[in-house]
């Protein structure tokens, strides 16, 4: 009874502490070692104590361990049939897994209550994988009844083909799909994303370090992600990082379909953003709408640091990344005496708030 009580707060005091990976981890341990010492109580009480509590965990956060994957098809541990329900995401790298195999997994009891698929690759395989495979294998996930419970993909360095967009352009099944990660997958074939009524329900879509903004002559973004006949119209959370965005693609979205419903923007590493590109995103978002907005190692310079300083669209935010942007003097006493800005975004600044005023470029 005393061990049993001791798993019960430790596992109680995780539960109350940050959602990390770490604390994940460190929880499925408790309670693996408690369904070996008090298997009965562990079973009826401690582990779905665990699962009601974790219910608002992000679901990448609950990641079914990958040793786990040996155990398709086969008679699993106690620990393991017990935890599963606990599980929302599975991380498979492409090499590891076949066409086959990923039916074989979609299929058995360990998907059913997976909600978030990671199917991705190390960089040095991205040169080895046949888009005959790439596109099998993306079919086999998409032909799969079980398909209708995720509602999280990441493809981080997986989509290889312009006939991989096509596929999920063309799937019924995405319409359940609420966030889409494509990092550092292939540009051609994106636009076709666009004209998919598959796709109106995604509200959060990664497509950093793609190289499809309008800098490397790429019209993806500025002439149909963002047009006003895309049918991407729920978009809230965009990452855009190192894409090759530039003023014209900014412009663009500051009148895309779904600008007024944006919460989280990342443009980071893409230098070829001034003051120009931002100030149309600000003006297009209103008042309290932003909860992120990252521009690190873009080229706003004060001009935009004084745009950040009175934006409306500003004043409930949580993150704020704005370094090496070429900032001015006259940019850090804007920053700093800013009456809009969170407090905490401002006070980094105040020490120079005092200084002389210099030349702003806002080009």
């Amino acid at each position: 009874m005393a061990e049993f009580e001791t798993y019960f707060r430790e596992v109680r005091s995780l539960l109350h502490g940050e959602p990390n990976e770490h604390n994940f981890k460190k929880l499925c341990k408790l309670l693996e070692n408690a369904l070996k010492d008090e298997r009965e109580r562990a079973v009826s009480e401690l582990v779905p104590y665990a699962e009601g509590m974790m219910r608002l965990w992000p679901h990448r956060l609950r990641r079914m361990p990958p040793a786990w994957l040996n155990y398709i098809e086969k008679r699993a541990p106690l620990h393991v049939s017990a935890l599963q329900p606990l599980m929302r995401t599975i991380l498979i790298s492409n090499r590891a897994i076949s066409a086959r195999e990923l039916s074989a997994l979609l299929d058995s009891e360990f998907f059913k209550p997976i909600m978030r698929l990671e199917l991705q690759g190390l960089h040095q395989e991205w040169y080895s994988w046949t888009r005959s495979e790439t596109e099998a294998k993306l079919g086999a996930i998409l032909d799969n009844a079980n398909f209708s419970n995720l509602e999280e993909l990441d493809f981080t360095r997986f989509i290889n083909s312009a006939g991989c967009y096509k596929i999920l352009a063309e799937s019924d099944k995405m319409s359940g799909v609420r966030v889409l990660s494509l990092r550092r997958s292939f540009r051609y074939g994106l636009k076709q994303l666009a004209s998919s009524e598959h796709l109106a329900n995604i509200q959060e879509l990664d497509l950093s370090y793609i190289p499809c903004g309008s800098a490397t002559d790429s019209d993806a973004l500025r002439s149909y992600i963002f047009e006003q006949t895309s049918k991407m119209v729920s978009i809230e959370r965009l990452y855009l990082r190192d894409s090759n965005v530039n003023n014209d693609d900014l412009e663009a979205l500051a009148r895309s379909p779904f600008v007024k419903k944006l919460t989280h923007i990342d443009l980071r590493d893409n230098k070829h953003i001034t003051t120009k590109g931002l100030r149309a995103l600000l003006r297009a978002c209103g008042p309290q709408q932003l909860r992120s907005l990252e521009l690190s190692n873009t080229r706003i310079g004060g001009g935009g640091l004084k745009l950040l300083a009175t934006s409306h669209a500003l004043t409930d935010l949580k993150l704020l990344r704005i370094y090496n942007v070429g900032e001015t003097e006259a940019g850090v006493r804007a920053m700093a005496n800013s009456e809009t800005l969170p407090r905490e975004f401002t006070e980094p600044f105040r020490a120079e708030g005092d200084e002389e005023e210099g030349d702003d470029d806002d080009t």
